[in-house]
């Protein structure tokens, strides 16, 4: 049973990925961080996102941790959360991402959405990301 999280960096806003990217690795790897890898999402002629992806051992405080400690960072949008327990149950759920994603399943998304009955919809994780400062 893990979490995984899914964080994009607009690489057009942010000139140095690199000193973005070792400062998340750090601070996933302080809260039992498992597992991490990013890559490259084209989203047009010349414009790419920077994805990193991280999974966290089932620790909903350590996760919110890292959730508190990457929206104190501009330029960072969270794109997805998901608990993977042998079911894959989307949490969280960007804009972006939404789009990305078969048709059916955003659909069901945004219908339990906004009914309220989100997997683990009222966990640690997402009053961290969804509390504003």
């Amino acid at each position: 049973m893990v979490f995984i999280i899914k964080v994009s960096l607009d690489t057009k806003k942010i000139r140095n990925t690199s000193y973005l990217k070792d400062l998340l690795i750090k601070k996933a790897l302080k809260n039992k961080c498992e597992i991490y890898f990013f890559n490259y999402e084209f989203m047009g002629k010349n414009s790419y996102h920077f994805i990193l992806t991280f999974v966290f051992e089932e620790n909903e405080e350590l996760v919110a941790n890292f959730i508190r400690f990457v929206k104190t960072q501009s330029n960072i949008k969270f794109e997805s959360i998901v608990y993977e327990n042998g079911n894959y149950e989307l949490m969280y759920a960007s804009t972006m991402y939404l789009k990305l994603m078969d048709k059916d399943m955003s659909k069901d998304y945004i219908k339990k959405r906004k009914a309220n009955t989100l997997f683990k919809n009222d966990s640690v994780i997402i009053k961290a990301l969804l509390k504003h400062y």
